[in-house]
């Protein structure tokens, strides 16, 4: 049998499809690898930004859903008032 060209020999066996998906997978597998990691340092800032306002609340004695008042406010700013 002829292969391909009219060239006598072997035709070349076709691997399977997982194989030829496989490099495919291997190009975006880098991207994916970084988009993991930026994903981890982001959810690790806002993670530590939580707990930072969590625990600047706790200690000025503020919840979070409590408006914070300035000294001044509520009062007249005049010197005579």
């Amino acid at each position: 049998m002829s292969g391909p060209r009219g060239r006598p020999g072997r035709r070349r066996a076709r691997r399977p499809v997982y194989c030829r998906a496989m490099k495919y997978v291997l190009a975006i597998l880098p991207t994916v690898g970084v988009l993991f990691l930026f994903w981890l340092a982001i959810r690790a800032m806002v993670t530590a930004d939580r707990r930072e306002r969590a625990a600047h609340a706790r200690m000025t004695g503020h919840t979070p859903s409590e408006p914070q008042r300035s000294d001044t406010e509520g009062t007249d700013a005049t010197p005579n008032g």
